[in-house]
């Protein structure tokens, strides 16, 4: 029952054109607050690769299923981590200047609150702080942290595939054409 799927328009540019979504909704502040109504905005360019699919197939097409809202929404998500992690990586080499000290200046007030109050500091608390000034000290000395980038972009992709998905599924379930 494999139909003309593999003979259809491609699904790169849908893809990208979701990832490209998801990457809006997840990086500009203050649209990026839809993504706390269960992460939407992302969902949202899962189910825009779908649309933008179904724009380029013929009339005559049969209906899409389940799979290739899944295969649309992944991809999506995939190029939406990659977008979202590469400009995060670009704001924090030009934008961020002392972004990583104001946290280590948190953690360190925090640890001597903590002590000041007569309580034991948590080991995991002062290795959170090393990491911190091992990232703080690459990002200065280079401009960039590969730990951190793949940190986000392992991050980024979890979070764009999976609610990529849902938002192709979602997509396939609104947006197909109906069978004659």
């Amino acid at each position: 029952m494999e139909d003309n799927y593999y003979q259809s328009p491609g699904k790169v540019k849908p893809a990208i054109i979701g990832g490209i979504i998801m990457t809006i909704t997840s990086t500009i502040p203050y649209l990026s607050l839809i993504n706390c109504a269960c992460c939407a905005g992302i969902m949202l360019g899962g189910l825009a690769s779908v649309y933008f699919y179904l724009q380029q197939l013929p009339p005559d097409e049969p209906p899409l299923e389940s799979k290739h809202g899944l295969i649309l929404g992944a991809f999506a998500g995939i190029f939406g981590a990659i977008f979202e992690t590469l400009i995060t990586v670009l704001i924090i080499k030009f934008l961020s200047k002392g972004y990583f000290d104001q946290i280590y200046i948190e953690i360190e007030k925090n640890i001597s609150d903590l002590e000041s109050q007569g309580q034991d500091v948590p080991q995991l608390l002062n290795e959170i702080q090393n990491v911190i000034v091992n990232l703080t000290q690459e990002i200065g000395e280079k401009g960039f942290s590969l730990v951190l980038t793949i940190l986000m972009l392992a991050f980024n992709t979890m979070k764009d595939v999976i609610f990529g998905l849902i938002g192709g599924l979602i997509g396939v379930a609104l947006l197909q054409k109906k069978s004659k």
